[in-house]
Order: structure tokens, then C-alpha cells, then sequence
């Protein structure tokens, strides 16, 4: 059996001023191997955590990756211990709570303390040190021997019809290739859905898997996804925390043009003999990224009756070809 931990990026909104794409990644974890992936990223947590918490050292790349204001207020902030750091910024952080918050708006107030609480586990750690934890962690994935494999579905908003929800495109085109690599794989395994409770399209999720395996999947749809998606919290999941880390690492390749964290997942994407089969990126003709330029694998999708092929329920109607050439 293989899990899937699902997670998205971007904003699914047609407007780009927020995000030129929507991503959705999965990450297929062989329960045989759930264990040592576990074991792996606790470890990895165990050499950045403060005094050895692993618990409250939550992986999630946007919290990580980013420039934290106190640490540049700090003076020789680098050459501190790690403990030294903690207490500087939390020190700043109660001071600017007490002179600073009662003069702003109340909803400024609550994003301040949203950031502060997502990255209180990280405060200790130099943003070099936390570039380098989020480096580690991707590469902890794309070496893995066995057992793990990526699939994603990258939709570049400006080519997207429409009358294609960007969310819904992208979650079943994920199921889609999740089920064609069971139904290939040397094992004939089940899979199962797993998704951050968290998730700003969870609900839908779970509607949209229940309508693929209730439709005429004897045809060539999803018969190997069972049961409805889990729903985990990802302060407590280790696959929930890298599937964030990964769907990142691939939006901010293609929006950013940032190549080595993408790189060091790039091999795990589903590869068939023909071709690269995990991994699409939807956009304008003459893309030159890495995904576009390597040969892509063609897979006949059987219709089921008609109005029920899963990516008609998406909102495109005719079979897969090339899955750079677009809506089919």
C-alpha cells in the first residue's frame, strides 16, 4: 500500500497578482518504508531544533525560507549560541507586542501573531542555517532508495481556461497519474489519500475522490484509490511536512526560476519507459524548464460512460495525449 500525502501551492484564483501558478504535489510513501522516512526526518529536525525538540520543529518551506526582521536588529546575531538567539528575538518580539501593537490595526495585530507563532520554532536558526535544513530535507527525498515517488501537476494560471477550476484540475489530474502508477506498479498496491486538516481545499478534496471512485472506474478510472482522504495534522506528520517542502520547492522553480531546490527532487517525479508520466507543468507554448523539455509518456485514458471521465468532471472532456499540450 502507498500513501499519498497531498499538499498544494500558490493561490487558485485566476488573478496572477498573488501567484502565476497553482501547484499540486502528492508524495507516494510505500508503507514499508514509512518507518525509515519517519526515523530520516526526525533525525535531520534533531541537528536544527532548539535543545533537541523535534516535536515543535514543524517543516513547512514558507515559514523557513523566509528573512526574519529581529535577527538583522541583533547585533553579531550569527556568532550567538543558539539558545542566545532564541531568547534575543523573543525579547524583541515582547517588546515590540507592548509598544507597537496597541498603534496598528487589529487585523495587522493578528497576521504579527501568526508569524510569530510559526516561526518561534525557527528564531534560533540563522536564515542561512534554515536554507540549509530546507536543502537537507529535499535531498533527504530525492535520494531516497526505495519506496517514495512524487507526482505533480503544475498549472500556469495565464493558460488555464476559463471555465477550469484550478484546484479541481490540478487534484484530479494528481489522482489521475497516483492511479496509472499503481495500476503499473510490480505490486498492484492500494492507495490511500493523505492531506494536511488544515487544507484550504480539503473538503473539496474529499468530494471530488468520492465522486472519481464512485463513477464507472472498471473503465479505466480510479479503482486502486480506496477509502476517503485522511486528514492529519501536520504538526505531527512527517509526510504532510516534506510534501510541503516539495510543492514549494517546484512553484518557486517555475515562478522564481529557483533551480536547486527543485533539482534535488526533479529524479522522484513517476517516470515510465517512455517518458516522464508524474509530472506536468500546464502553460504556454515554448517553455524550456526542465519538466517541459524532457520527453513526456502517453498514456491512453479509456473513456467511461459518457459525462463521467474524471477529467471532464474537472471540466475538460477529451482523452489525455501530451500533458504539456494542454487541455486535450
Amino acid at each position: 500500500m502507498y500513501l499519498l500525502y497531498v499538499d498544494e501551492s500558490g493561490v487558485a484564483d485566476p488573478s496572477p497578482s498573488q501567484t502565476s501558478h497553482y501547484v499540486a504535489l502528492g508524495l507516494a510513501v510505500h508503507v514499508g518504508t514509512w518507518f525509515a522516512l519517519t526515523r530520516r526526518v526526525k533525525q535531520l529536525k534533531r541537528l536544527y531544533a532548539l535543545e533537541g525538540d523535534v516535536e515543535k520543529l514543524e517543516l513547512h518551506a514558507a515559514w523557513l525560507c523566509r528573512p526574519y526582521w529581529e535577527q538583522d536588529q541583533i547585533p553579531g546575531f550569527a556568532d550567538l549560541s543558539r539558545k542566545a538567539r532564541y531568547d534575543a528575538v523573543m525579547a524583541l518580539r515582547y517588546e515590540h507586542q507592548l509598544r507597537g501593537w496597541p498603534h496598528i490595526p487589529v487585523k495587522k495585530v493578528k497576521a504579527e501573531k501568526k508569524d510569530f507563532r510559526k516561526t518561534e520554532p525557527f528564531v534560533h536558526l540563522t536564515l542561512g542555517e534554515r536554507r540549509a535544513l530546507y536543502l537537507k530535507a529535499l535531498s533527504l527525498i530525492g535520494e531516497h532508495r526505495r519506496g517514495i515517488t512524487l507526482f505533480g501537476e503544475a498549472l500556469d494560471k495565464s493558460a488555464l481556461p476559463s471555465s477550469v477550476h484550478a484546484a479541481h484540475e490540478a487534484f484530479s489530474r494528481l489522482i489521475d497519474r497516483f492511479e496509472v502508477f499503481l495500476k503499473n506498479h510490480e505490486e498492484n498496491p492500494w492507495g490511500i489519500v493523505v492531506v494536511d486538516r488544515d487544507e484550504a481545499h480539503s473538503s473539496q478534496y474529499a468530494e471530488l475522490l468520492a465522486r472519481f471512485q464512485q463513477r464507472d472506474h472498471s473503465q479505466g478510472g480510479v479503482d486502486r484509490v480506496i477509502e476517503a482522504p485522511f486528514f492529519l495534522d501536520s504538526r505531527s506528520n512527517s509526510g504532510v511536512q516534506v510534501a510541503d517542502l516539495c510543492v514549494y520547492a517546484l512553484r518557486r522553480y517555475l515562478e522564481n526560476g529557483e533551480e536547486e531546490p527543485f533539482r534535488c527532487i526533479f529524479s522522484k517525479f513517476f517516470r515510465m519507459p517512455s517518458g516522464l508520466c508524474g509530472l506536468r507543468h500546464f502553460t504556454n507554448p515554448g517553455c524550456s524548464c526542465l519538466i517541459c523539455a524532457e520527453p513526456s509518456a502517453k498514456i491512453k485514458r479509456m473513456r467511461r460512460r459518457p459525462g463521467a471521465h474524471l477529467s471532464e468532471i474537472a471540466g475538460w472532456t477529451k482523452e489525455e495525449g501530451d500533458p504539456r499540450e494542454g487541455p486535450p
